[in-house]
């Protein structure tokens, strides 16, 4: 094993089960190779950690305060994996929603409590405002706007469809088109 963390795990398990072969055994590895990886952690760290005879093997003092901080670390590791794992099963983070006053009023609060309960870990940043904002600047991931717009030539823009007409409106991402089909 190349990695300190595999080597950590392990020295972890010959502690833990007290045997290089039992260790091996576990890890899939053979008990030459497990002999030898403890043998270089005890070159690098330049400390004895097992203590070796033909019959018995003892951790050492400095092998067993080595293997409290490879037990921390590992499950610290586990721990990391896990959250990041869990995190990616459930939508997270924050939202920020610019949206008309009418329309947030009439649209957007009266399903707010629900998408809550539905999404606790989503924080929506929602701002109720008739005034045209800059999206970059402000830092706004979702705009909604109704009615006649006057697209500024340096915005991109994205085709909505609407009906049988295209119209073209600014967003954030050049790249992004948004088709909408209101035909029912």
């Amino acid at each position: 094993m190349d990695s300190r963390s595999g080597e950590m795990q392990v020295f972890a398990k010959v502690v833990e089960t007290g045997s290089f072969s039992n260790a091996a055994k576990l890890l899939n590895l053979t008990p030459s190779a497990v002999s030898k990886l403890i043998t270089r952690i005890e070159e690098r760290l330049g400390v004895l950690l097992i203590q070796r005879s033909t019959r018995q093997m003892l951790i050492t003092a400095e092998g067993k305060q080595f293997y409290d901080s490879c037990v921390r670390i590992l499950d610290d590791i586990e721990e990391a994996e896990q959250s990041l794992a869990q995190g990616l099963e459930v939508p997270h983070g924050v939202v920020r929603v610019n949206v008309s006053l009418p329309f947030g009023t009439h649209q957007i609060l009266p399903i707010l409590a629900e998408f809550n309960a539905r999404y606790p870990q989503i924080v929506l940043d929602l701002s109720l405002t008739d005034a045209m904002v800059d999206m970059h600047r402000e830092r706004i991931d979702v705009a909604v706007r109704m009615g006649r717009w006057r697209t500024p030539r340096s915005a991109p823009a994205a085709s909505v469809k609407a009906g049988a007409r295209w119209w073209r409106r600014p967003i954030t991402w050049p790249r992004l088109v948004v088709q909408k089909n209101q035909e029912s």
